[in-house]
């Protein structure tokens, strides 16, 4: 989990609840965290790019520069997906050579994203919607009207 307040991540035992590492400093106000490709990654808002954590070492180990106001993000297909609220986009980074692949307009102010079933899905939170997009086109490919502010977004059991 993201601490933003002290610029750290902590890591969590997922069979015990124990915290097996308090305090793994990224010097990152991280909102968003995602684990894929042999790495942790966390949203950095300050300096517009994803921080890789090496599992094993516990340690910052790469860095990709993504847009303005990045804020969720989510791994899947090889990349990692990552919304950038301030200026209204998804960036597409390959998560193994942390090169740009992409940069998607999603207007409305994206905050949360989520990978599943070969779709990207992104919370428009200014728009009330739930935005679709095709990962192998990099498009949007459809919208569905949601609640008012929506923020949070979760994939699974074939629904979203």
């Amino acid at each position: 989990m993201t601490n933003a307040d002290d610029r750290t991540v902590t890591r969590i035992d997922a069979d015990t609840g124990d915290v097996i590492k308090k305090a793994i400093p990224t010097n990152a106000v991280g909102r968003g965290i995602a684990v894929g490709g042999g790495s942790v990654w966390v949203t950095d808002e300050a300096t517009r790019s994803v921080l890789g954590i090496d599992p094993a070492t516990n340690t910052v180990a790469s860095k990709a520069t993504v847009g303005a106001g990045p804020t969720g993000i989510a791994y899947g297909d090889g990349s990692l997906w990552v919304a950038n609220t301030l200026d209204g986009t998804v960036s597409q980074v390959d998560a193994t050579t942390l090169g740009g692949e992409g940069t998607i307009p999603v207007p409305d102010g994206p905050s949360a994203v989520s990978f599943s079933r070969g779709a990207v899905w992104v919370s428009a939170e200014f728009g009330s919607r739930v935005v679709r997009i095709d990962p192998r086109r990099g498009v949007v490919v459809g919208s569905t009207p949601i609640g008012n502010r929506p923020e949070g977004l979760a994939t699974g059991d074939g629904g979203v």
